[in-house]
């Protein structure tokens, strides 16, 4: 078998600290319900399969930060075990996930300036003619409770 190449690389220098939080999550998934892949050896046969000849030995080392790991080598795990596009780094802690929709909305490369100003509106006035409902609500529920 051949070794996986280092092209993009995530950690660098000493990225061993990431490249074992992803281990880990990889480790949680491999042991997950339901995870047709169960061992380094299987997910090591997957990639090959499916991306770039890699042996388990070589998988396991990067996976304990003694090899450099890749943005791809992480997609094509992602890939072989089933899992959303970067939901490994976020199992890994290495990702946060917006906090409000807003943020979200914010941070969204797919809109423009322009689209997001326009969602960002849109967002608003939902939450204000829920909250206006919210208040409508209140206001009835007191009528009601005073009858």
């Amino acid at each position: 078998m051949q070794h996986v190449a280092v092209d993009r690389a995530v950690t660098s220098g000493d990225g061993s600290a990431v490249a074992i939080q992803v281990g880990d999550a990889v480790k949680a998934a491999l042991a997950a319900p339901g995870q047709e892949i169960r061992s380094l050896r299987s997910l090591a046969d997957a990639l090959s399969a499916s991306w770039k000849p890699i042996d388990d030995s070589t998988l396991s080392r990067t996976l304990r930060g003694q090899h450099p790991l890749t943005v791809d080598l992480v997609l094509a795990i992602e890939a072989s075990l089933g899992m959303e596009r970067g939901e490994l780094l976020i199992q890994a802690g290495l990702v946060a996930l917006p906090s409000s929709a807003a943020q979200a909305i914010r941070s969204d490369p797919n809109l423009s300036s322009a689209d997001r100003a326009t969602v960002l509106r849109v967002y608003d006035a939902l939450l204000s003619s829920q909250a206006d409902g919210s208040t409508a609500k209140a206001r009835t529920a007191r009528r009601t409770d005073r009858s």
